[in-house]
């Protein structure tokens, strides 16, 4: 029986392979495995939130939370070389694979991982906190995503975070301007929406 990405220790028996993602030129390859997210490729969400914020970061911190095999972090990282990135999961397989991601791509100077419940282990505050949410967790967990997003990151720092919208993007953006400042859908595309939430 499968169990899900967004458990500690998952159950299904590991099963690794290498996936490459092209963005921006650029070809990574990454080891995934059974259950973390996106396990045969990278989905169309991170895609899009990606290609939202690369041009938007040039320096400074990010956390990523819910890093998974590491996609998001580990491509900023490889197309930004002056951020530092924290890539947070609460999968030790998913945590496993993107550190071994960031050795095989030599960027373990520039990125940290650690295995953490939401922000139990994070320390320190964030010019950016970046996720593609695990939506299937329930609000429960989303709203603390979001809330402790808002925690973690410095005075002007953005959370951005991409949502389908059949999948609660419109109540997401209501959500976080109750304790936001600002709120903007930057970008909408295949149903997928770019949300940034500045502090």
């Amino acid at each position: 029986m499968n169990s899900h990405y967004f458990v500690k220790n998952p159950s299904t028996p590991s099963k690794e392979k290498i996936i490459t993602y092209q963005i921006h030129g650029l070809s990574i390859p990454l080891l995934t495995d059974t259950n973390v997210f996106a396990k045969n490729g990278v989905d169309e969400g991170s895609d899009t939130l990606l290609k939202v914020l690369i041009p938007l970061i040039h320096t400074g911190k990010v956390l990523d939370i819910g890093c998974g095999y590491g996609v998001i972090g580990l491509t900023l990282a490889s197309l930004i070389p002056d951020i530092l990135v924290t890539a947070s999961d609460i999968n030790l397989r998913a945590v496993d694979l993107c550190q071994r991601n960031a050795h095989a791509l030599e960027l373990s100077k520039q990125v940290t991982t650690l295995q953490s419940d939401l922000y139990e282990k994070i320390e320190g505050k964030f010019d950016y906190v970046v996720s593609n949410p695990p939506i299937r967790a329930g609000n429960a967990v989303l709203i603390k995503l979001y809330r402790g997003a808002h925690d973690h990151l410095k005075t002007s720092g953005s959370l951005f975070i991409v949502v389908r919208k059949k999948q609660g993007a419109e109540s997401t953006v209501t959500h976080l301007k109750e304790f936001f400042s600002a709120v903007e859908v930057l970008k909408k595309h295949k149903g997928y929406w770019v949300i940034k939430a500045t502090k």
